[in-house]
């Protein structure tokens, strides 16, 4: 049996922004957190944007691997058998779910500080961990997998095969701002 754990904005009903190709409105999201544990087939987790409702049974990791299930989604996963990569993810529902595999290693009991943000100018969703950009994770919001969806702060941790009293997650904070 699997264990899950979310936190998210709004009652789980109502998002903090709206995500569009073309728009001229800046967004950013920005969290700090850590993991006691990246042993492998053990924890998984996710911290980013979602569409709202995700706080159910279930929702919003799968049971087999902690990937995201298909719904509007943007931010940071760990796969339950990758346990030290974190994967930058995002989808609209429907669509193919694109990722950037191992974007950052991660090290047990260590902050990790992750974030995005979407700039008109070009109109990416550029990535970074810890202030450094992580180009090569940058996505277009015109790309037919790009959400767009109303979004709400995510965070999800689901304890899998090998669940012990070392499955936490710490969250030092977390940042979300929109122009409007």
């Amino acid at each position: 049996d699997n264990d899950d754990v979310v936190i998210t904005t709004g009652d789980n009903v109502t998002g903090l922004l709206t995500p569009a190709d073309g728009s001229q409105k800046k967004w950013w999201f920005e969290a700090r957190v850590k993991v006691a544990s990246i042993t492998t087939d053990d924890i998984g987790w996710f911290v980013g944007l979602t569409q709202e409702g995700q706080a159910a049974d279930g929702s919003p990791l799968t049971d087999a691997t902690a990937a995201v299930n298909d719904i509007d989604h943007v931010g940071f996963n760990v796969l339950n058998d990758a346990g030290s990569e974190l994967d930058f993810t995002w989808n609209l529902n429907g669509q193919s779910a694109q990722t950037t595999a191992n974007v950052h290693t991660v090290v047990a009991d260590t902050y990790i500080r992750m974030g995005f943000k979407f700039e008109p100018q070009d109109n990416k969703v550029h990535v970074f961990i810890d202030g450094v950009e992580k180009t090569s994770a940058a996505f277009l919001m015109s790309h037919a997998s790009a959400p767009a969806d109303t979004l709400a702060v995510t965070i999800a941790l689901k304890a899998l095969t090998n669940v012990a009293a070392a499955d936490i997650m710490t969250i030092d904070w977390v940042r979300v701002a929109a122009e409007y």
